[in-house]
């Protein structure tokens, strides 16, 4: 059961939240102390031991760093969809990025000089999460900052699988496009470690950015002072607060699309060989799927709650709410809207609001919402399964 927390009571929840945090457990900020200490005084031996008991691979000093025929490797098992995506945000990230530099500028004011003098760090370490959590966005928005900013040098650790590489291949490519010098095959504290006192086989960095799990983020506030880094960041986490005027659907809603988007981001991955959608029920399509139905009727029913009481307007309503994130997400990465190029896309939503227009004036309304946006779901995945529409536009340009 989800808590149900009482503002009433506000003093026992402020204390609740202020003594949750992660960081304050006593027995993973002692291991981290250890682990780091231990990389510290031992150097490769000791990243090697911590790499082979966490993470299953045997490296060395010759097979830590990630090789260019690695990285050609990822490159040929990426979809060329999402590398020229990457090559899109790359560019725009950049861009962005370039507007926020700050440049050495100086003043003469009567014989005063008055002035601000820019310099970049020499070398920077960027850690990136793998397993569960591998986003090649996190590359990105990690390393083109640094690459604008002209730092020196640039290295990636992120965690290697048990065969002793990058599981990820997106992660590799991500890496090259935004211009890392240097990829190692650690993570967790050990990494960090190795990172802020360098060993034998990783360079010491002026400064360690990127996000990680509770034993990297304590790993960061242990190494703080021996070198720089971003901030020591919390668990992702989606506050939804309503009171008694609230609709319960809406909020219900709200929890349960801020939670699917989680797991989406967690799962995605590609699901076509060849033109064909190869998992239909696959995380990217079932969420796609999933949010069309949701907003189909969220839409119909706002029309209702709006004194739309025609059948033609409510579900036209329901209809353009439903495509319309689908349209904005696909104009936003320059491709032709998804309505325009899969008719079925917008025909799946149709019958759904159709019929809850209908049943919601004699059945519960929060039962007709999930029963026909369960509908929409089941006809935009069959549309998938018996290839209904066009290539899907997730994976195809």
């Amino acid at each position: 059961m989800i808590p149900i927390l009482n503002y009433a009571d506000r003093q026992a929840l402020q204390e609740r939240l202020l003594s949750r945090s992660q960081l304050t457990d006593e027995t993973v900020t002692q291991r981290v102390k250890d682990i780091v200490r231990d990389v510290r005084a031992r150097g490769d031996a000791a990243l090697f031991e911590y790499t082979e008991r966490f993470d299953g691979a045997k490296l060395d000093a010759a097979s830590v760093q990630a090789t260019p025929e690695e990285i050609r490797a990822a490159y040929d098992a990426a979809e060329k969809p999402w590398i020229d995506a990457m090559r899109e945000a790359a560019a725009r990230i950049t861009a962005f990025h370039e507007k926020q530099k700050q440049r050495t500028w100086i003043d003469f004011d009567g014989g005063i000089a008055l002035g601000q003098m820019v310099r970049p760090l020499e070398r920077v370490g960027v850690y990136v999460p793998g397993g569960t959590a591998a986003y090649p966005s996190s590359v990105l928005m990690n390393v083109l900052p640094a690459r604008v900013a002209g730092v020196r040098e640039i290295v990636m650790v992120t965690p290697p699988g048990a065969d002793g590489k990058v599981s990820y291949p997106l992660t590799l490519v991500a890496a090259d496009i935004a211009g890392v010098d240097r990829i190692y095959k650690v993570g967790g504290a050990q990494a960090v470690a190795a990172l802020a006192f360098g060993t034998q086989s990783l360079p010491r960095v002026d400064k360690i950015v990127g996000p990680g799990n509770i034993y990297v983020a304590n790993a960061k506030r242990e190494v703080y002072g021996h070198c720089g880094i971003d901030m020591v960041a919390g668990p992702s986490e989606v506050l939804v607060i309503a009171d008694g005027s609230a609709n319960p659907v809406y909020v219900a809603v709200a929890i349960v699309t801020s939670s699917l988007m989680l797991l989406m981001l967690h799962h995605y991955g590609n699901f076509v060989e060849n033109g064909k959608v190869v998992n239909f029920m696959g995380p990217i399509n079932f969420f796609d799927s999933m949010g069309l139905g949701i907003f189909t009727i969220i839409g119909v029913n706002s029309a209702l709650d709006s004194g739309y009481h025609n059948a033609f307007l409510a579900v036209f309503v329901g209809v353009m709410t439903g495509v319309g994130g689908g349209m904005l997400r696909d104009i936003m990465v320059r491709r032709t809207p998804l309505v325009l190029r899969r008719e079925i896309y917008a025909v799946a939503a149709i019958p759904g609001a159709l019929i809850y227009y209908y049943l919601q004036e004699f059945l519960p309304k929060t039962f007709c919402m999930l029963l026909c946006a369960a509908l929409i779901v089941a006809i935009r995945l069959l549309s998938l399964r018996f290839r209904w529409n066009l290539p899907n536009s997730i994976n195809e340009k």
